[in-house]
């Protein structure tokens, strides 16, 4: 009986592609970008059986472009960490590798904005 709801709900949050977007999760390793986001990641519930990855976005300080950052379980950075307008420094893996396993929230799939997958995020000063 709790397998129905379940695989339905799961449906929702299969791994998602890459957005249309050419390139997307590919880059090189060790890159940081710093920006302001533009929404907060959706409340999934907390990792433990299953690894969610939850996709926001963020708008980059040095292009002024919007891209899309997979974050993995978001809880766990504390209740009020991701907050709209506060800039964050995060740490983008090279590809999605590391969460491959992992069931992907993407409410933006579609939109043409680089997807990147984040290894570490950080809350920065608002100058």
């Amino acid at each position: 009986m709790l397998l129905i709801p379940l695989a339905l709900y799961l449906n929702c949050f299969l791994p998602q592609g890459d957005n249309g977007y050419k390139g997307s999760s590919q880059i090189k390793a060790d890159r940081v970008i710093t920006g302001t986001l533009i929404d907060i990641p959706v409340k999934l519930p907390d990792c433990g059986v299953f690894c969610y990855v939850v996709a926001c976005r963020l708008k980059e300080s040095i292009t002024n472009k919007t891209v899309i950052l997979f974050i993995p379980c978001p809880e766990l950075y504390g209740k009020d960490f991701f907050k709209k307008d506060r800039l964050y420094e995060a740490h983008l893996l090279p590809d999605e590798s590391k969460y491959k396993d992992c069931v992907k929230s993407n409410r933006f799939q579609g939109q043409k904005a680089p997807l990147y997958y984040v290894d570490d995020i950080k809350k920065m000063e608002n100058k």
